[in-house]
């Protein structure tokens, strides 16, 4: 009873879990490793123990045995056996086909290519850290050892990307090849229903006229679909360079901004630099000013006054000394 309650509950959730994310029928496709990897978190029988192999089987054999919700390889001695979970709780999983068999293959290489790559950027940081402190200490044939371990492992981590990069790029192109399927079994669904309302209209004009409708809707939803097939991802440059050219202006805005803040900055400290004189000493500076110029002006009239008394009496004592000659 514990056994069977256990498998009931972690197929429950392993099930909820993969139809609130299924997408196409290559998402319901996996090998034991792939599913124990996906749904690990998900299915583990306790918060230590992740879900082993033993787990897996009886998992299975519960899924499709009890459930009926998912179809399996194992039963053809297949090394890596396929497992094809249903689409629905209350769908029945197809018969798993070879290009069943390929996908899992893919998806299970995928996960090893993954597994691998962790484990060689794992081993390329250990080695540098290693080449690091040979270095600290003087070890160059210590030193030389390092570089060249890191260098191969590089070298092969770079292979294992590219094969990851490749084995990915097949899996997305058979998910879309996948989806174009379901697309053209939905339009012929489509097409029959329109094609039985066609059939109860009365009338040779109103079933031209659904009929003309019904060829123009497949025609658009056929040229929807190839658009789809042939949408293109690639970036557009001039747009790249054009917002590149408005972020750039943003920029130099900012900067001409921070200038004139700047700016206003320095000329207020320069005016608290700036001495100054107290109201009281400033008035007594303007009085003695204008004494000072009242003064200057009273010699200057004074002068032009002597010199003028002084002409006088010149001319004077001239006139006398005439009178006497005379």
């Amino acid at each position: 009873m514990t056994l069977t309650s256990h498998a009931q509950e972690s197929s429950s959730k392993l099930l909820a879990a993969i139809h609130d994310n299924h997408g196409t029928s290559p998402s319901l496709i996996y090998s034991p490793a792939t599913l124990t990897h996906v749904f690990a978190s998900i299915l583990s029988t306790n918060s230590s123990r992740p879900l082993s192999q033993v787990d897996m089987v009886v998992l299975l054999q519960h899924l499709v045995r009890d459930k009926n919700l998912a179809a399996t390889s194992m039963a053809s001695k297949d090394s890596n056996p396929t497992i094809k979970l249903a689409a629905s709780p209350t769908a029945t999983p197809p018969a798993i086909t070879a290009q069943d068999q390929t996908i899992a293959t893919l998806q299970t290489l995928s996960l090893t290519l993954t597994t691998s790559i962790a484990a060689l950027e794992a081993r390329i940081a250990s080695l540098t850290t290693s080449l690091n402190a040979a270095l600290t200490s003087s070890n160059r044939p210590l030193a030389l050892t390092y570089l060249r371990a890191r260098k191969a492992a590089s070298a092969t981590l770079l292979t294992r990307e590219a094969s990851l990069h490749q084995t990915r790029g097949v899996l997305d192109s058979i998910d879309d090849a996948a989806t174009n399927v379901e697309m053209v079994k939905a339009m012929e669904a489509g097409a029959g229903v329109l094609a039985d309302l066609n059939a109860r209209i009365g009338g040779a004009e109103g079933a031209q006229k659904v009929m003309d409708a019904a060829r123009e809707g497949v025609a658009e939803a056929e040229e929807i679909s190839g658009a789809i097939g042939e949408l293109d991802t690639e970036v557009d440059e001039d747009e790249v360079e054009a917002e590149m050219a408005a972020l750039e202006r943003q920029e130099v805005e900012k900067v001409k901004e921070k200038d004139r803040v700047d700016q206003a900055e320095r000329s207020k400290v320069l005016e608290g630099m700036l001495p100054s004189v107290p109201t009281g000493e400033l008035a007594a500076m303007e009085k003695s000013a204008v004494a000072e110029k009242v003064l200057i002006k009273k010699l200057s009239d004074m002068s032009l006054d002597m010199e003028e008394r002084a002409s006088s009496h010149t001319e004077r004592q001239k006139e006398a000394v005439a009178m006497e000659s005379a």
